[in-house]
């Protein structure tokens, strides 16, 4: 069985600049929505660690 990675973008707070997110499973998404646990990501640009935004939680949670 092949794990599905999900990729969304998230917005960086430290430079502002879109971020593209792949490192989670679809089911590693469903359980951190359904918990309200924090979806944390990086900027491959500056390296700024951050949780996502309720909007961008939403968006993911309509996709998977």
């Amino acid at each position: 069985m092949v794990t599905q990675h999900v990729a969304f973008t998230s917005l960086c707070p430290k430079c502002k600049r879109e971020q593209r997110q792949d490192g989670y499973t679809r089911s590693a998404l469903l359980e951190l929505l359904s918990t309200g646990r924090a979806i944390e990501v990086r900027c491959a640009t500056c390296n700024e660690v951050w949780s996502i935004s309720d909007r961008e939680r939403t968006g993911i949670a309509k996709r998977v």
